[in-house]
């Protein structure tokens, strides 16, 4: 794999199992805030309207290492998460969840990890989300009480709802030809540049500054 090869969500994850490492910090797309807020529904709006209306959109660079088979994002965990998020809510609605989702996992928490998983694996019936998909997930059988108080998952289930509101509305033939490809970001294998996590921690130090997507 070389540095500053151009990606997509699905080459990214047919390639590797993208693993977010513990030292990474928690998913911060979710959290509440009005300046958060209207980031996030920014952000969220662009995509859609990528995936949606055949608009190519790049998301600038992606950091990390790979180790075999695993890739490790050590700057973009909040963009991967959230492509992961909307290819899933997709696949979700068109009833044929892509089997490349499953090569996303976080290393940070086992609840995280667990959250992951139940998304792919348990049905959603979204006609019974019909406001909040947060407080949706936040009913079901599967979902355990304990999982409230996991930042990331907190995070999950706000940006879940933020997308539930764009894409709820639309026809079945629409997003049927969402085209998830249409967002791509490059990416740059920092074991080339030095030690990931003495690099990685020298990038923030020097108060390295957040793009229009991070948080």
């Amino acid at each position: 794999m070389t540095s500053k090869t151009e990606f997509t969500i699905k080459k990214l994850l047919s390639e590797f199992i993208v693993n977010v490492p513990a030292i990474q910090r928690d998913y911060a797309f979710g959290r509440q805030g009005d300046i958060n807020a209207d980031k996030r529904q920014s952000f969220i709006k662009s995509l859609s309207g990528a995936v949606l209306g055949n608009r190519k959109t790049h998301l600038d660079f992606i950091y990390g290492k790979t180790e075999g088979e695993i890739f490790i994002p050590l700057d973009g965990q909040q963009r991967i998460t959230t492509l992961w998020l909307i290819n899933l809510y997709i696949g979700k609605k068109n009833d044929q969840v892509p089997a490349y989702l499953k090569n996303f996992t976080y290393d940070t928490r086992t609840s995280t990890r667990e959250f992951c998983v139940a998304l792919i694996e348990e049905d959603w019936d979204l006609a019974r989300a019909i406001d909040s998909f947060e407080l949706y997930l936040s009913e079901q059988k599967w979902f355990f009480n304990s999982w409230k108080y996991d930042p990331t998952i907190s995070g999950m289930c706000v940006v879940l709802s933020e997308i539930h509101k764009v894409f709820k509305g639309l026809k079945e033939s629409d997003l049927q030809s969402a085209d998830i490809e249409n967002v791509t970001f490059s990416f740059l294998d920092i074991r080339e540049l030095g030690q990931p996590e003495e690099l990685y921690v020298k990038m923030n130090s020097r108060g390295k500054q957040l793009s229009d997507w991070d948080i």
